[in-house]
Parts: C-alpha cells; structure tokens; sequence
C-alpha cells in the first residue's frame, strides 16, 4: 500500500510497556493501519510520523499490549449475565435472598418457561445458612416453571418440574459422568446434578438475544477491561454461528480464536473429515482447535470427591492422537489428579506416535493443584521435557480458596509458561476483568482476605505478561499480539494507573481509559 493511503497513528508522551523480550519502557509507538511500525523516544516516533499522520499525547499514561484471555467461555458468561437471574455473592448473602429474587422473575415469566439463575462458585461456604437452596425451595418459589440453579457450571440445583423435563430423575437416564444428589436418609432427590451441564437449556433466551449479548456484552464485560483477543469455548452452535454474523457485519467486538468441544459441540471424526486445520480463518476469528473433558470437576451431587472420569485410557489415546496428528491445537480437561495423569499419558503416547516439535498440547487446570500432588516434581519435569503446557486459572486461587491452590512463584520459577486467563462461565462477574486475575497472581489474596501462599505471588509484570505474549503464545498467536513491537497487530490498552508502581491492591480495579484494537478505539472513557 502507497505511504499517502495508510493512516498514520502516533502515540506520544506515555509509558509504554512493551512486554517484549528485553521488558522495554519506550514513550511513543507508532501505528499504521492495524499495525505497529514503531516503537521507541517521542524524538524517534515524531521523526517517522508522516505529514498526514495524526497523534495522541497520552499524558504520561501506561499503555500495555492487548489482552489475550486465553481461556473463556465469553458466550456462556455474557449470555448469563444479560439474561439469567443473577444472584452472585457477592451482592446476595443468603438463601433467602436469593429465593427471593428468583421469585421476582418468575412471577415475571409465562407459565412453563424456563429460569435460568447464576450464582457464584463455591456457593455453600459463601451464604449465611452454609448450604444450598434446596429442590423444595426452588418448587415453592416456582411451582409451575423448570429452575435451574446453576453455580460454577459443573454443578446445577434443578427443582422437580426441571429434573422432570429433562427425564433425571434416576442414575441410569444421566448424562456419561453426571451425578445425582440424594438425601442420605429417605433417598429422595435434592435437586443438586453435577456436570451434564452441555445438555441442559442454560441459554434458553433464543438467537437475536444471544446476538446481542455477544455485541454489547463483550464489550462491558470484557473489551471495556483491556481484552482484546480471547481463546474461546463456544457453549452452542448458535454461538457459532452469532460470531461469524457479527464478522460478516463488521461488528465483532475483539478477535476470537475457537476451540470447539468434542463430543457436545462437534464429534471429532466428523471434524476431521472436513480438514479444518489450526489458524483457518483470519486475525479476527479462526478456528483453534479442540478441547476434551477427561473428566468434570470431580465432586458428586452429595458433595463429596468422586471419580468421574470419562474415558478409558485407551479410549483417551486414540483421541488425543486423532486430533493431534490432524494440525488441530488440542486442549484436555483434566481437574482431579487420577485425570491429569490420564492426560499427561495420552499426550506422551501421542507424541511418540506423531513427534511434534511445536505441539503446544495443554492440559487445562493441571496447574491448580499441582503443588499438592506427592509426585508434582516428576510431573513437572515430564511435561516440560516434552513441551506440554499445564493451565492454571489465576482468579480460582479467589473464588475457590478451599480446591485451587497453585504454587505460582514456583511454577515461573522452574520455567513454565502459564497463559493467563480468566475461565470465565459468568459464574464470577469480577473474573472477566484480567486486572482481578492480575491481582490476584501478583497478591495471592482469597475469597476470605486470607493468603494461603503469600511467597507465591508474582510481579506485575510478570503477571501482564501472562495474560499478555503468553496468552497469546498459548495459541500459537505470539508472532502477531502479545507484546508492543513493530510489525504486530495495533492492539493496545491505556490504563489510568501505573500497574507496575501503583499499590498491588490498586490492580484488582485498574482504570482502563482506552482500548485500540487494529488500531482502532474500540472503548474509551469520557473525555479521554
């Protein structure tokens, strides 16, 4: 393109913290289009500032590279958050509370319509009665519609006209892996369901609803907070779909790398007949790859540990193979220990049967408990002799203090690269924010203010950098986003405070004045 046809874009007077190898501080970048072309002294960028170009005096503002949320149900979270029951806690304290705001939408709803409420992770220990409401409950506030209660995605509450639309009411019509609470004394259902959740109407406010939750949502959720490229697990085929519609409008709200659930979403033999590789697509929207449940999260309905692993052993390493010798990206589930050691085993025999360089297999959560396995050392090693990534969730350590407990000082230390995310379901409105992700890996601060690893915290920068070039690297995407250098995608953030000399408590509330996306604001507070 002729120099006179590009629009010239130089950002002046900042604190520009670049992310690249060298941990660079510039003062001005220079963009072109939706590139970076560079980066350097307010002399040097005003020097190769074209006379068509134009500026912006950032005022001694920090500006950091784009967020890449390298993990995130964002369809799920901002179809939740516009249109379900939110009865999170915080606000909420109580079961009556929240029984009582259920009841205000049903007395809203037609007969027989389904009601979706969200409430948080952890939800027992966080309510003044200790528990959760009960199947009884739910039918009295909602005696002629199907509740669902659903907290942290793997573990619903249904009251008894739910449980009898979707036919569970005994084992043996449950979805593969799924459990049933019941009461130890009379055997009655209590209404709590563990995992199943791909089978369940948790979106069941249609298409053009679900449009525009993805078009306004994504930006008060997400962009407004400094992501601009996410990794996302789409929850239906109408999700799909809705991100293509908005592409096709020139309206989609950041860029989206898929990674789409087999066997719910897609069945992997019929995927691959279509020969779709990793990267098809474009700098906006593409098709990852895969992702897999080894198993739930493995708690039963009755709230106690249980094995719930979907695969045999075999049946997990003609899988994994499948997929990794196609050119798909693949990422395993795997929560619970007998799980982890299933996954690292699979992509072990996978990569002796297709040896891959740049392979990038993750196991996603492998990172959380890991410190608490008796052999983490041994896995460590394995999984780094062999290129395999382990994912951890920085905000869990918060909102699941008594399950997640990462050693993360420890992790970087021994030369990991953890991707940041936010694992978003909508279950925790503050985690589609990365700053409270950042906080909360620079703080180790849980739930309860309490630390339980208070030397395991990282730097800020550190933690930038996770939800920065290494999430971007955890999808093959660093070589184009990540960090702030010439020849990268115009993707930058703007923030209001200084995130690396500010107080570690300012970064759970970091004010973001600006977001640029391919060079263009995509969010921008008033007056910026």
């Amino acid at each position: 393109m002729k120099i006179m046809d590009q629009t010239y874009v130089a950002l002046l007077n900042g604190k520009i913290i670049t992310v690249d190898e060298n941990d660079t501080i510039a003062e001005a970048v220079l963009l072109a289009d939706d590139r970076i072309i560079a980066v350097g002294t307010n002399k040097e960028i005003r020097g190769v500032l074209p006379h068509n170009g134009t500026t912006i005096d950032l005022g001694g503002r920090a500006v950091i590279p784009g967020i890449v949320d390298s993990h995130v149900h964002t369809e799920l979270t901002v179809n939740s958050l516009t249109n379900a029951v939110n009865v999170h806690t915080p606000p909420y304290t109580s079961v009556e509370q929240i029984l009582n705001v259920i009841k205000q939408r049903v007395d809203q709803a037609q007969k027989g319509e389904w009601i979706i409420a969200r409430g948080s992770n952890a939800l027992p220990e966080k309510l003044m009665e200790g528990r959760l409401p009960t199947r009884q409950e739910l039918d009295n506030v909602a005696p002629d519609n199907p509740v669902i209660f659903n907290m942290e995605v793997h573990v619903n509450i249904l009251n008894t006209l739910a449980i009898e639309t979707m036919g569970w009411t005994q084992e043996s019509r449950l979805p593969n892996g799924a459990t049933l609470g019941r009461d130890p004394q009379t055997g009655d259902l209590t209404g709590v369901f563990t995992e199943g959740w791909e089978q369940l109407p948790l979106m069941p406010w249609g298409y053009e609803k679900l449009l525009e939750a993805l078009r306004v949502g994504t930006v008060e959720h997400f962009v407004s907070n400094g992501v601009t490229s996410i990794h996302e697990l789409p929850y239906s085929t109408d999700g799909i779909r809705a991100w293509q519609q908005l592409k096709r409008e020139e309206n989609l709200p950041l860029r989206l790398r898929l990674y789409l659930q087999h066997p719910n979403l897609v069945n992997i033999d019929q995927f691959l007949k279509g020969g779709l590789q990793a990267g098809f697509g474009d700098e906006w929207l593409s098709i990852g790859g895969i992702k897999l449940f080894v198993d739930g999260q493995g708690i039963h309905a009755n709230l106690h540990p249980v094995f719930d692993n979907k695969y045999s052993q075999e049946e997990l390493n003609e899988l994994v193979y499948k997929v990794h010798s196609s050119g798909l990206h693949l990422w395993t589930h795997v929560a619970t220990e007998p799980a982890f050691e299933m996954g690292l085993k699979a992509y072990e025999q996978a990569l002796k049967r297709f040896p891959s360089q740049d392979h990038r297999l993750r196991l996603e959560h492998a990172a959380e408990q890991l410190n608490q396995y008796s052999d983490s050392e041994e896995k460590i090693r394995r999984m780094k002799s062999l290129g395999i990534i382990p994912i951890m969730t920085p905000q869990f350590t918060h909102c699941l203090p008594d399950f997640v407990s990462p050693t993360l000082r420890n992790y970087i230390d021994k030369g990991l690269i953890l991707p940041g995310n936010s694992d978003s379901t909508g279950s925790q409105p503050e985690g589609c924010s990365p700053w409270h992700g950042i906080w909360v890996a620079v703080t180790q601060e849980n739930y309860y203010q309490k630390k339980k690893y208070p030397n395991q915290g990282i730097s800020p920068l550190e933690a930038i950098r996770m939800f920065t070039l290494w999430g971007a690297w955890g999808g093959f995407e660093e070589k184009i986003k990540g960090s702030i250098e010439p020849g990268k995608l115009a993707d930058m953030v703007v923030l209001g405070e200084d995130p690396l000399t500010c107080e570690h408590d300012a970064l759970r509330e970091m004010p973001v004045e600006l977001v640029m996306i391919g060079g263009e604001i995509k969010s921008a507070k008033t007056g910026f």
